[in-house]
């Protein structure tokens, strides 16, 4: 059993059925899959809680904007309100659905951490890739920036919003260099990393980490992944 677990979530309000998804993936190989609990955000926290329980290490990816870019007026250059990188160019993370979904991830995130807190578990938050990976009972979080019209299309017996989640959670497996199902379906692209190096930024996901667990913010901009 690898020592790694993987969920990616498809950021959407809970209440509308389909607009909400979520997957995991135990392992890089793991092929798409139909599961009608992928839906509900109770049954992605118990899950998580099980794998803690096993001693696995998880990585949390939520398909939303999770980290702005820091002010950088006191260098005399313009305000933050700008793309984080240039793909953004057409999906701004301040504009009216990347920024409503941006919030929704928060309290996705906010809602899976706080039923850790009431069975009394004790985890380590982070978005510091290499402190994940040398720390127990650690969650890493990470964002995927998926574009409809570069994204690999389904190639399995899942779509839509679960696809999507599939794909987010598949992405850090491909950072961490292990082939997966993306490489078998159409318009196959490579794995970018969109972030730039250690920018100023300003995390957002901490605000969603309840006081009782260790949060630790890495020097940069958390990992952000597309498949392009």
């Amino acid at each position: 059993m690898d020592s790694r677990k993987i969920f990616g979530v498809d950021v959407g309000s809970y209440s509308r059925v389909g607009h909400f998804a979520w997957y995991e993936l135990n392992s890089a190989t793991d092929s798409p899959t139909p599961n009608n609990g992928y839906h509900d955000p109770v049954v992605l926290a118990d899950h998580v809680i099980v794998a803690l329980g096993e001693g696995r290490q998880i990585a949390l990816g939520l398909e939303a904007p999770i980290w702005i870019p820091g002010s950088v007026v006191q260098q005399g250059l313009p305000p933050r309100m700008q793309e984080r990188f240039p793909l953004e160019l057409s999906r701004r993370w301040y504009a009216g659905a990347a920024a409503t979904v941006g919030m929704m991830a928060l309290s996705v995130l906010g809602d899976v951490l706080a039923r850790l807190e009431l069975i009394g578990l004790s985890v380590t938050v982070t978005d510091d890739f290499t402190l994940w990976e040398g720390t127990e009972d650690s969650i890493l979080i990470y964002e995927s920036f998926l574009v409809a019209s570069s994204k690999p299309t389904s190639c399995g017996q899942i779509e839509g919003d679960e696809w999507d989640a599939f794909v987010t959670a598949s992405l850090i497996w491909e950072y961490m260099g292990e082939r997966t199902h993306l490489r078998s379906c159409p318009h196959p692209g490579q794995l970018q990393e969109l972030q730039i190096g250690s920018d100023v930024h300003v995390p957002l996901w901490p605000t969603a980490v309840p006081n009782v667990f260790q949060k630790i913010v890495g020097s940069r901009a958390p990992i952000t992944l597309a498949w392009l």
